[in-house]
């Protein structure tokens, strides 16, 4: 089940990312996410919410990507800006795991709180099918879910 979760996260970035694409595009499809995510949940669980699990997401990615730690001990909530800068100042290959990482943690406490089914149906367009040309980046092990929320 992990690796099917797994293949969906990775599918949020790869269907806006073109094989071949610079770190600046993958930037962009990672900010373009970050406000479809505060869109579609925002109304639901609250903008306090979304941004506390925004920020926690940081945090638990710049474990592995110190170049998020900045971000991470800002306190912020999204900051497009930033994130923007961070990713695209990356190689390719490290944008892009970073970029599934962090929603890969996004997907992980979202799904500890609510559930795994209502998590799907939230983040449907996060879950789209593989793009068929897409760059896909290889899965990396993060700590277990249950703990992240209280790292």
């Amino acid at each position: 089940m992990e690796n099917q979760q797994s293949r969906r996260i990775v599918s949020a970035l790869a269907r806006r990312v073109e094989t071949g694409a610079e770190a600046q595009q993958i930037a962009e499809a990672i900010v373009s996410t970050w406000r479809e995510i505060d869109a579609a949940l925002s109304p639901v669980l609250g903008p306090q919410a979304v941004a506390l699990l925004y920020q926690r997401s940081i945090c638990l990615a710049a474990k592995s990507r110190p170049w998020l730690t900045d971000i991470c001990e800002s306190g912020q909530t999204l900051e497009p800006e930033a994130l923007r800068a961070a990713f695209a100042q990356q190689s390719t290959d490290t944008a892009a795991t970073g970029g599934y990482e962090l929603l890969q943690a996004f997907h992980g406490m979202l799904a500890s709180l609510v559930g795994l089914p209502l998590t799907e149906r939230l983040l449907r367009f996060v879950c789209a099918p593989d793009a068929p040309n897409a760059r896909i980046p290889e899965p990396v092990q993060l700590e277990p879910t249950a703990g992240n929320l209280h790292s």
